[in-house]
């Protein structure tokens, strides 16, 4: 018996290896991506005098901190047990999640200063490149998004990377929207609103990642688990007399 689920696990280590191999590619060709998407949405919004743009901008390129951050640690994570460490460096890839965390958080703030300063001074803004901008973070962003996603359901620091995709592909879609209407309508007033409605985005998930992340590091019970359920059916197994 002990040697068949020895075995068992040993199959199930190899599927984990092959899946964490996959998730470092991915993140690498998230990276990339990352780094070229919020170089061109920024030139671009500087020639358009579009803060949405530039705020998606910040937006995307705090993402390509939290993806580098995010494979670091996914390197660090796969290192094995050492004499200091006895329960390895998995939870690198959680105190990674926190961090990305901070640097959201930090984006959030550049973001309200900047549209709250272009309440008080509405500027002209340029719609059409705006939207072509805008469209390279759609296509960049989607792609990042659907590389990460089937990795996103059993690891929460690509979870996070995923999260931010997500994020950075619908911000660039209302971005893209704003440079429509601003074609027709001279509504430069869009352009603050739709920065600080990117920001109360980014923090929602933010809060996310934060309350799943804190639960792990203070090892709480996962939410989908009833402990005294766990309980009752141990205790009503033969044989077991206590649980705790």
């Amino acid at each position: 018996m002990t040697h068949a689920n020895e075995d068992e696990h040993d199959s199930g280590h190899h599927h984990a290896e092959n899946v964490e191999d996959t998730s470092g590619t991915r993140l690498l060709i998230t990276l990339a991506l990352n780094l070229i998407i919020p170089v061109i949405q920024v030139i671009a919004g500087v020639f358009a005098n579009s803060m949405a743009l530039i705020s998606d901008a910040t937006h995307n390129f705090s993402d390509f901190m939290a993806v580098l951050i995010s494979y670091i640690a996914y390197r660090i994570g796969k290192k094995g047990a050492t004499n200091q460490n006895t329960f390895g460096y998995r939870r690198a890839e959680i105190m990674a999640a926190l961090l990305n965390v901070t640097l959201l958080a930090g984006a959030c703030i550049f973001i309200l200063y900047g549209a709250f300063q272009r309440f008080s001074a509405p500027e002209i803004v340029s719609g059409k490149i705006v939207i072509w901008a805008a469209m390279v973070g759609i296509v960049g962003n989607g792609f990042s998004a659907w590389l990460l996603h089937r990795d996103s359901k059993h690891n929460l620091n690509i979870k996070g990377a995923f999260l931010h995709m997500m994020g950075d592909f619908l911000t660039s879609v209302v971005v893209m929207i704003s440079g429509l209407v601003m074609l027709y309508k001279p509504w430069y007033w869009l352009d603050p609103l739709l920065s600080m409605l990117i920001a109360v985005f980014i923090l929602k998930n933010c809060w996310t990642i934060l309350k799943s992340s804190t639960a792990i590091l203070m090892n709480a019970v996962p939410g989908h688990i009833d402990l005294d359920d766990v309980r009752s059916h141990l205790l009503s197994m033969e044989g077991v007399q206590n649980v705790h």
